[in-house]
Order: structure tokens, then sequence, then C-alpha cells
């Protein structure tokens, strides 16, 4: 079984990873979460580019099916839709 390990070094807190599968996988980016990741966000960052952030079920928020953002872009997305809101109502 693969095993890789990942470091924090503002923590000095190792965490290895075994998987059944070849593949790698990465913990979730909130600092402090030792969570596996299997969530990107989904955030609009440029021409055809998200976020991709790694996220964990607790840190992701779904603002539609299948589709997340991190807590950062979520709130910054929360912002862009309310004022679009107001520039329809008026």
């Amino acid at each position: 079984m693969p095993c890789f390990s990942q470091i924090f070094l503002d923590s000095g807190v190792y965490k290895f990873h075994c998987t059944q599968t070849n593949g790698m996988y990465s913990l979730c980016n909130v600092r402090g979460c030792m969570k596996d990741s299997n969530i990107l966000c989904d955030y609009i960052v440029g021409k055809n580019q998200t976020c991709d952030k790694a996220l964990c079920k607790k840190h992701a928020v779904e603002f539609k099916r299948g589709f997340h953002h991190c807590l950062d872009h979520h709130k910054m997305w929360l912002a862009e839709q309310k004022s679009n809101w107001r520039r329809k109502k008026h």
C-alpha cells in the first residue's frame, strides 16, 4: 500500500497517508484541519481557472449541487450575489 507524508511547518505536525490505490490525495487546506480532502473550491479566479483549494466536507460550502466554495470565496460570492440583486431591483 503506497504511503506519503505531508508536513505542516507552522505546527510541526506530520500526517502519513496510506491508500489502497496508487493515487495520492491531500489534506484540507484550512489551517489546523487534518482531514482528508476530496473537494476543490470552484470559485472562478480567472479565465477558465478556479481556486481549486483542497477542502474536506466540513469546510466546503456547497452553493449549487456539485459545486463548492472555500469559506473565504463563499463570503465573496454572497457579497457579489447581494450586489447583483440590488442592481436588478433598481
